[in-house]
C-alpha cells in the first residue's frame, strides 16, 4: 500500500504545483508590505515636518501658544486618523504600523530594504528582529550605528531557513552581544514591572494574565504540565481527544458528566485548584473529570539552563575566549545570570557540553553524575524536535533512528535524532525522508523534493546545562 503524498505520486506532483504558486504569492506580499511600510515611513516624516511648521494665523483668530512638542503630537494624530479613517482601521492598529516603520527605516533599514523588498523575510521575521534589537538602543552616533548594523547582519543571516519563533529566540542571543545596557541591570528593572490581571471575555470566561520573571513563569508552566499529564493517566480514555477546548468541550445544550477533558482543560482546571486550594494534593479536581489526590506533592516546577562556562569558570577551570555570553533559559531566551546562579545551587546534577569553538560543532557531553551518555548528548545537541521549525522540547519529543533500525540503521548518536510524535508519524507514514549528517546536521526532503537543512543549535564555547532531577530520564 502506497504511503501518502509519496514522491511519485500524482498528489505529489499536484502539491508540488500549488507550493510554487503559494511561494510566488508569498514572496510577492512581502514586497507589498515592504513598499506599506516605507509609504508609513513617508508619513511619519511627514509629521515630523508638520510639527515644525509655524501655523498660520487667520484674521481675527486669537494667538494661542502651541509649543513645538504640542504642534508635532497634533500633526501626527491627525496623519494616524486620516490613515486610520482611510484604511477603515483603528488608529492603535495604525499607531502601531508606523511605529514599526519608524524601528525597521531608521534602525534597521538593512533589514527592510535587503530582506523584505526582496522577499526573502515576512514581516514577522522582521518583527523578531526589531523586537529583538530593541536592547542595542536607538543613539545616532557611530558606535550605535556600527553596532546596529552588525546586529542586522548576523540576524538576517540566521533568518534563513527559520520560522519566526526560531529567529526571535537567536537574534535575542544576538543582540546580547550588542546590548546598551547588561541583561542583569535590565532584569532588575523589569521585576518591578511584575503584577497580575485580569482581561474579561465573552461567554463568562476571562483571561488571567501573570507578568513573571521567565525561570518563574516556565516553571509554573512545566509544573502544570506534569500534573496535567497525571490527570489524564487517571481518566477514562473514550472521548478524550487532543484538540483545543472550543473544538473538544461537550456542547451547553447538551452536557456530559462522561466526556473526558482535553489536555487543555485539565491543565487550566489544574492552575485554578493550585490557585484556589493553595494545596497541590487537591490539583485538578474542579474540572468534569476525577481529580484530586496526593499524587501533585511530589511534582516540583523545573526548568532547564543553558550556562555558559565564562559564567562558572572557577566551577570548570576552564576560560572563554569568546565574547561574554548570557545563561540561557530553554524554550525563552538569554536570562540574568543572578536568576541563573540561584537555579544552579538546587541542580542535583549538571551537563559540560563541550563544543568546537570555530564551528560550534558538539565534541561531547561530561556528566557529573553517572547516567545514560547517549541520552544526554542528544539532549545537549537537539535540544528540540528537529523537524524544520518546530520546537517542542526534547523532553516531550521521541528519540528516533535516522536509518531505521529495522533497515540496519545503527544505534548510535549520528543515526539518532529527537523528534515529536506528530514529526515521528509523519517520518515513516508519509514521503518525508531524512538523512543525517556527521555532526548531527538533518536534511529533510518534503514529498515534493524540496531540501530543508535544520543543524543543531551551536552557541560559541563551552556551556553547562543544569537539569533538575524531575527533568532527568533515569
Amino acid at each position: 500500500m502506497q504511503q501518502p503524498l509519496a514522491p511519485d505520486s500524482l498528489a505529489a506532483v499536484a502539491l508540488d504545483a500549488i507550493v510554487v504558486e503559494l511561494g510566488r504569492i508569498e514572496s510577492e506580499s512581502r514586497r507589498i508590505e515592504a513598499e506599506r511600510i516605507r509609504l508609513m515611513s513617508e508619513a511619519l516624516e511627514l509629521a515630523a515636518v508638520e510639527g515644525e511648521r509655524t501655523r498660520p494665523l487667520t484674521a481675527g483668530q486669537p494667538e494661542t501658544h502651541c509649543p513645538d512638542n504640542t504642534r508635532g503630537e497634533l500633526a501626527l494624530r491627525a496623519i494616524r486618523a486620516e490613515i486610520a479613517s482611510a484604511l477603515h482601521l483603528s488608529e492603535r492598529t495604525v499607531d502601531r504600523q508606523l511605529s514599526q516603520a519608524y524601528s525597521l527605516t531608521s534602525a534597521f533599514p538593512a533589514v527592510l530594504a535587503a530582506a523584505m523588498s526582496a522577499g526573502d523575510i515576512s514581516p514577522r521575521h522582521a518583527a523578531a528582529i526589531v523586537d529583538a534589537g530593541s536592547v542595542i538602543g536607538a543613539g545616532r552616533d557611530a558606535d550605535s550605528l556600527v553596532d546596529r548594523g552588525s546586529y542586522a547582519e548576523a540576524a538576517l543571516s540566521a533568518a534563513t531557513d527559520r520560522t519566526p519563533a526560531s529567529l526571535s529566540a537567536q537574534a535575542k542571543r544576538i543582540a546580547e552581544q550588542y546590548a546598551e545596557e547588561p541583561l542583569e541591570k535590565r532584569h532588575v528593572a523589569a521585576r518591578r514591572r511584575r503584577r497580575v490581571w485580569v482581561e474579561d471575555r465573552e461567554d463568562g470566561m476571562a483571561d488571567l494574565f501573570a507578568h513573571l520573571p521567565a525561570t518563574e513563569a516556565y516553571a509554573i508552566k512545566n509544573r502544570l504540565a506534569r500534573a496535567a499529564r497525571a490527570v489524564a493517566d487517571r481518566e477514562p480514555a473514550a472521548g478524550r481527544t487532543a484538540l483545543a477546548p472550543s473544538a473538544a468541550a461537550p456542547s451547553a445544550a447538551a452536557p456530559s458528566a462522561a466526556a473526558a477533558r482535553c489536555r487543555d482543560e485539565i491543565q487550566a482546571d489544574v492552575f485554578a485548584d493550585l490557585l484556589l486550594a493553595g494545596d497541590s494534593g487537591s490539583a485538578g479536581a474542579a474540572g468534569t473529570g476525577p481529580g484530586g489526590g496526593a499524587e501533585f506533592a511530589g511534582i516540583r516546577a523545573s526548568v532547564q539552563l543553558v550556562i555558559p562556562v565564562s559564567a562558572i569558570s572557577p566551577v570548570t577551570g576552564e576560560a572563554s575566549s569568546t565574547a561574554p555570553e548570557c545563561p540561557e533559559l530553554m524554550g525563552y531566551g538569554p536570562i540574568d545570570t543572578a536568576s541563573a546562579h540561584r537555579l544552579m545551587g538546587d541542580a542535583p546534577a549538571w551537563d559540560l557540553v563541550r563544543t568546537d569553538p570555530r564551528t560550534g560543532a558538539l565534541l561531547g557531553v561530561d556528566r557529573y553524575r553517572p547516567s545514560e551518555q547517549m541520552r544526554r548528548h542528544l539532549r545537549a545537541r537537539d535540544r528540540h524536535c528537529r523537524f524544520p521549525g518546530c520546537r517542542v522540547p526534547a523532553d516531550r519529543c521521541d528519540i528516533d533512528h535516522t536509518v531505521d533500525a529495522a533497515l540496519g540503521g545503527e544505534t548510535t548518536t549520528s543515526n539518532l535524532a529527537h523528534l515529536c510524535r506528530k514529526h515521528h508519524t509523519l517520518k515513516h507514514q508519509t514521503g518525508w525522508r531524512v538523512e543525517q549528517g556527521a555532526h548531527g546536521e538533518l536534511e529533510w526532503t518534503s514529498p515534493t523534493g524540496r531540501r530543508h537543512a535544520t543543524g543543531p543549535e551551536r552557541p560559541p564555547g563551552g556551556r553547562v546545562r543544569f537539569t533538575s532531577a524531575a527533568d532527568a530520564p533515569y
